[in-house]
C-alpha cells in the first residue's frame, strides 16, 4: 500500500528513511523495484509519469527508493517522473519521497 501523496518537500535519503518510519503504520522508503512500479511508461516526457488519479498532484521529480548503489554506502537509487531514469545520488542530495507499506 503506498501514500497517496508524495512528500511536500525534498530531503537527504536518511531523513526520508525516517520520513517514512515516522509515517507509522508499518511505511518505510520502498526498493527501486517497488518505486519503478509505480512509472507509467504510456505517459510522455516531462511527465510526471506516474498515474494522476491514484496518485494526484505527484511532481515530476526525482524520489528516493531504499535501495543503495552497490559497492557504495554513499549513493542510493532514485526514480524520476519526468523522464522515467533512475539514477544513484549521493545519499546527501534531497529529493521527494513517497512511502509504502
Amino acid at each position: 500500500m503506498w501514500q497517496q501523496q508524495a512528500s511536500s518537500t525534498t530531503m537527504t535519503w536518511a531523513v526520508a528513511q525516517t520520513y517514512c518510519t515516522n509515517a507509522g503504520a508499518g511505511f518505510r522508503l520502498p526498493t527501486y523495484k517497488e518505486m519503478v512500479s509505480l512509472v507509467d511508461f504510456t505517459m510522455a516526457s516531462p511527465g510526471p509519469m506516474i498515474n494522476q488519479t491514484a496518485f494526484p498532484g505527484t511532481p515530476a521529480e526525482g524520489f528516493w527508493t531504499s535501495s543503495p548503489y552497490a559497492g557504495s554506502s554513499g549513493y542510493a537509487w532514485d526514480v524520476f517522473f519526468n523522464d522515467a531514469y533512475s539514477y544513484f545520488y549521493d545519499v546527501g542530495s534531497s529529493y521527494r519521497v513517497r512511502c509504502v507499506r
